[in-house]
Order: C-alpha cells, then structure tokens, then sequence
C-alpha cells in the first residue's frame, strides 16, 4: 500500500494500478487496497474493474463521498444511468455544495432523456463555477438541441463577462439560431485556446454543428499553425482531410504526424489507410505489413492498431481478386480483436439471447392494438418511421438520399430509444417483461421519453416527418410495436452474402453490437436469427 500510495503522488498512475494487483495478488482482503485501486482505475478509464472494486464499498451506509464520486463515474461509463443517478445524489444529499457530483448528474439526467432536470443542475454548477469548461460543454451540448431564449442570453452574458474564455464563445456559436455568428465565434475560441491538439479538436467538432464545410476546413488548417510540433494535432487533421476525400492532404498531414512521433503505430495506420484510399496500394500494403509485424510482439494496446491493420489488408486483397488472402486477412484481424476485449465472447452471447427475448415476446403482440381510434394526443396513435435492417446492408445510403428531402428529417444512429429500454429492464426486468406486462401509463410514459429523445436530435425547424435510423433496431421491433402499435418501418435488404462479408470484412469499433462480427459463423448465425426475426414480427 505505500507503493501504491508513493506511485500515486508521483502521478504514476499505472504503477499505482499495478501495485494495487500485487497486494490483492497476495492478500485479496488487503485493507484499502480494493477502494483504492478503484478510484486509480477509474482515473485510467478501466470503469469495469473500478465498479467491480468499488461496488461493495459503495453500498455502505456510511460510505465516502469520493468512494461515491468514483463509482458514479465507472457506471455512468459503462452505461449504468440509474445507479450513477442514486450514487450522485447519495453525495447531494450531504454535500450539496460538491460540484463534481452535481456535473456528474446532470450528464446522466441527460443522456435518461431529462433535458430540464439536468439545465438546472448546470445552472447550480455555473452559478458557483461561471467558467467551468466542463459544464459549459454539456450545457451547449443540450442547448444545441433545444430552442430556449433564455439560454442564449446566458450565453450572450458569458461572452461578455468572460472575454478570453473559449468555451464561452464556442457554445455560443454553437447554438442553432446562430449559423451566421458561428464562424466568427469559432475561430475566436480557438485564437484564445491555450490547449492540446485534443482540446482543438472538441472546439472543432462544436463548428462542425454548423454544417460550413469550408469554416471546419479552415478550424483544422488553424489547428495545425498553432500546434506544428504537436503529432495528434496532424493526426487529426488527416483524419478530417480523408473524411472529406482530399487524399493527398489527408496523406501529407498523417505523414507529417509519423515523422514527429515515429514508432507510434496508430499514426502510421493512418498513413496507410490514407494511401490506400488513394489507391496506392504497393506503399498501404508495406505500412500495414510493418504495423502487423510490429503489433504481434507488442504487449500494449497496439494489439487493436494490429488488428485494423489486418483488415485493412483485406480490403486490399479483396480489391485486388485475392480472395482466399483477403479472407485469412480477415479472420487474423477479426481473431485479433477479439482478444483484445475479453467480454466479447459475453457480448455475443448477450446479443443472441436478447434476439430470441425479442422473438419470444411477439405472441404478446397479437391483439386489437392497430384498431384503436387515432387521437393526435395519444402516445399510441403516434406513427413514427424506423429505418432498419441490418448493419451493411445499405441503411446510410438510404437515410442520406431520404434527408435530402425538404420534408424529411432523418436520425443516423443515436440512442433514441434508450430511455424506453432502460424502463423496460429497470421496471419489469427484460424487453419480453414490458412487452407482456406494461400498463398503458408505462407505454404512455416510454412512448414520451422516446419523443422527448427524438427531439433531441433534431435541428431547429425540422420537419415533422423523422426517419429514425439505428439498423440493429430490427431487434427492438416487439418494443417498438409495443410502445407504437402504428409504426412504420423501412427495412433496408441486401443480399446475405454481401451483408455478412461486409460485416466481416468491417473494421468497426468493438462493443456489444459488433461483437458477433468477430467471427464469420457467429455472423452468420447472428443475421439469421436476426433475419427470422423480423419475419416474425412481419
């Protein structure tokens, strides 16, 4: 414990961590060992070991309000709304002065779907803290969404009251009625920012919400004058220049990053992948060969920059007719991956089990529901659009060519429907529980939080008809039809044998959603049921 305790002062925070396995290696009841090591893992981002260290101290009547903060934080990372809410205001309720707790909350209010709750905890930060950069963010973040006057005179009041503080003038140039201000305003807040290239690129992303492509470009070309020995700063901005198409300087600026940090492997990842979008596959191939190489006798997280890599050299080979390389390529990147998450084997097994949840609750659908009277102030007489299908199979292609239409607003990919799943669990168990189970004031209630969440998600203005796109919402089907006996669906089909390759082939982020995709048969297995599904509920 006092290396821990030495390692920790010295801002060694791995060598803390490490030395807190040690003494539970050796003696797993070792005093202080567990609340501490969960705090340490908590500040390294390992949010799952830190709720598992903490859990148990957490639930102490009497436990310490840092113990609170750091368990608040883990399960708030790890999706876990309900149970960071109680843990928050456990600190609240005897120390309502504590900032941090009260940040933390407003967070989880608003990702439950809460915008009001979490606006006046905000406002109980910003009233003691007028500056602090991290509520100023997640306030902007809400009010990007929302259209309150009174908030943009607050916003008008922190410009003026805090000339040189950038995030001020960077959320005020985000709010959505302000598209003609939010250039001058931008470029403002990143002239005054006296960050890191990540910092940059938060304030990047906010100019993003006003759909000038040009005034973005000029924010990444900015960036890069201001920070020229920074690698992460180039990174990002190739990163930026090959989400865009301009290919040669998205490979110019990756370049640029791998000469000021050589050896770090994501930055030559990106080298490549740039290079091959340029169709220059001799030199992409070499890049990904040497990155694979290196990664398979690394120990630390390059391991997934290995896997990308291997992927990457799929797609090369599959371009190029080599089809048995392309698909080892992809079953060595895929199997890499996986090893990497050490849940992936209990995500699959979760997304299977909540598929056949899902078709096992369709019987509780049949029944009178599509003959009730439509009342415009009934939840249930609502009809809203879901575009979905299954991942690949031409979703994004679709929800672009409908938001091109004046009348039509579309939602790509965001948690929409989070609000009601989190009833259904919290409340009666399973989706199968509130599909059977729920009184019309549950449905009634899901069916608002679902609304409210659609919102926001829309512009200022948007149209009344909304295209919800999520395609694995194909599984939420029964409680969908539960919630909105009128809704519609667009279901997006492809070929199975194109979806499941591309699938394969697809280097996604890992996560529960994706787990199945490590694995070509576990794929297929997964469209399949996926697929049987929907023809149920058709």
């Amino acid at each position: 414990m006092a290396r821990v305790v030495d390692r920790h002062r010295a801002g060694d925070l791995a060598g803390a961590d490490a030395a807190v396995g040690d003494g539970l290696g050796f003696r797993p009841a070792l005093r202080g060992a567990r609340p501490v090591g969960g705090r340490i893992a908590a500040e390294l981002g390992g949010f799952r070991r830190a709720a598992d260290l903490l859990d148990g101290f957490a639930g102490l009547p009497d436990a310490p309000p840092e113990i609170l903060r750091a368990t608040a934080v883990a399960h708030f990372a790890l999706g876990r709304l309900s149970t960071a809410m109680t843990l928050c205001r456990r600190v609240l309720a005897t120390q309502p002065a504590d900032l941090a707790p009260r940040l933390q909350l407003a967070k989880c209010v608003q990702a439950a779907g809460a915008p009001d709750e979490a606006v006046a905890q905000l406002r109980a930060v910003l009233v003691c803290a007028p500056t602090a950069a991290d509520a100023l963010l997640t306030y902007g973040a809400l009010l990007a969404r929302h259209d309150r006057a009174q908030d943009r005179r607050v916003l008008d009041w922190w410009c003026a009251a805090c000339p040189l503080e950038e995030t001020a003038w960077s959320l005020s140039a985000r709010h959505p009625d302000r598209p003609e201000r939010g250039p001058a305003h931008l470029i403002r807040s990143l002239i005054l920012m006296a960050g890191d290239a990540r910092s940059a690129q938060a304030q990047i992303h906010v100019a993003s919400m006003i759909h000038n492509r040009a005034d973005v470009a000029t924010l990444y070309r900015r960036m890069v004058i201001r920070f020229p020995d920074d690698a992460e700063a180039w990174h990002i901005a190739s990163r930026y220049a090959d989400g865009t198409g301009d290919l040669e300087r998205s490979i110019a600026t990756a370049q640029r990053a791998s000469l000021l940090l050589p050896g770090v492997l994501h930055y030559d990842l990106q080298v490549a992948r740039a290079c091959r979008r340029a169709k220059r596959n001799d030199t992409a191939k070499t890049l990904f060969a040497r990155i694979t190489r290196l990664a398979a006798t690394s120990r630390s997280v390059s391991g997934r920059t290995g896997a990308q890599a291997r992927l990457q050299l799929a797609r090369i080979a599959e371009e190029e007719g080599a089809y048995d390389a392309a698909f080892e390529h992809a079953t060595v990147g895929n199997r890499l991956a996986r090893l990497q998450e050490p849940l992936a084997a209990t995500w699959i097994d979760g997304r299977m089990a909540a598929v056949r949840e899902a078709a096992a609750s369709i019987p509780a659908l049949r029944g009178p529901l599509r003959d009730r009277p439509q009342d415009s102030t009934d939840p249930d007489s609502v009809a809203p659009v879901f575009l979905i299908g299954f991942p690949r199979s031409g979703t994004t292609l679709l929800e672009q060519v409908l938001d091109g239409h004046p009348d039509i607003a579309t939602i790509e990919e965001q948690p929409t429907l989070a609000p009601a799943l989190q009833i259904a669990h919290r409340e009666f168990g399973s989706v199968h529980g509130f599909v059977e189970r729920a009184e019309p004031a549950d449905v009634a209630r899901a069916a608002t939080l679902y609304l409210a969440a659609r919102a926001s998600f829309l512009p200022k203005g948007a149209p009344d008809l909304v295209v919800d796109k999520m395609p694995l919402s194909t599984v939420l089907v029964p409680l969908i039809l539960r919630i909105f006996p009128r809704a519609r669906f667009l279901f997006a089909l492809r070929h199975p044998c194109d979806v499941c390759l591309s699938c394969f082939f697809s280097d996604f982020v890992l996560n529960a959603n994706m787990a199945p995709f490590t694995d070509f048969t576990d794929t297929a297995a997964f469209y399949d049921r996926v697929m049987r599904l929907w023809q149920q509920c058709a």
